[in-house]
């Protein structure tokens, strides 16, 4: 079981590409995972340790994690080996643990490993309980939700809700018209059509960060009241 950790400056850690072979997924999608933790969370730093990794002469990126970075890592990985994994990860952290505090090294029995996971997965799920109720989207409401009963599960449970109509952004529509986005912004605002009876929001990254921004998105029927309004002349 140690072969899945290694103690590193008197702390037991795990590689990104350790993780990436053992879960079943590509290395640079879990880079990817590691780098949004990082971008959401500056404090997050402390759990991970950017390293590199030669092969063939050339060096690529690669993570060291503690328990907790992999922890904030790993709980987004669903699936019945998914679930296995994760329980012979904290298992091996315990026992290296263990070594490190000169106890005596023995892997923690199974129901204890299995009852650490289920609290571990109980936070988890609170907080995207927490992240449910604090946006005003339902199709976001529902997402959160779903997450928190899939980290609870261990598989997903609750469907997800997919568009039920076609929705077109200012620059869609900016670009139908031969206007800027700024237009279209600008008209709606004017005259109120960032209503529901017109689109909704949607979460989306910034063009210009990291970080998600609230963003309205059309019906396909707004389009005409656009054109009406820019043939009319109305907009300043």
């Amino acid at each position: 079981m140690n072969d899945l950790v290694k103690i590193k400056n008197n702390q037991v850690v795990v590689s990104s590409r350790q993780v990436a072979e053992k879960f079943g997924k590509e290395h640079k999608h879990v880079l990817e995972n590691i780098r949004q933790i990082l971008v959401a969370e500056n404090s997050a730093t402390k759990f991970f340790q950017e390293i590199s990794h030669t092969y063939r002469g050339q060096s690529f990126p690669e993570y060291l994690m503690n328990r907790d970075g992999f922890t904030l890592l790993a709980m987004g990985f669903t699936g019945k080996e998914a679930l296995q994994w994760k329980m012979k990860y904290i298992a091996a952290f315990n026992e290296m643990e263990a070594q490190i505090n000169g106890k005596p090294v023995s892997a923690l029995k199974a129901k204890e490993v299995e009852a650490r996971l289920n609290n571990s997965r109980a936070r988890i799920a609170s907080e995207y309980r927490k992240i449910a109720e604090k946006t005003d989207i339902p199709e976001y409401k529902h997402i959160c939700q779903q997450k928190a009963a899939e980290v609870l599960s261990g598989v997903p449970l609750l469907p997800m809700e997919e568009a039920s109509e076609k929705t077109y952004s200012a620059t869609d529509i900016g670009n139908m018209l031969g206007v800027s986005a700024n237009k279209i912004g600008k008209i709606a605002n004017q005259h109120n059509l960032k209503t529901p009876q017109y689109g909704k929001l949607f979460y989306s990254k910034s063009e210009y960060s990291c970080k998600e921004v609230e963003t309205f998105r059309y019906y396909e029927f707004a389009i005409p009241k656009f054109r009406e309004i820019l043939k009319g002349g109305a907009v300043a």
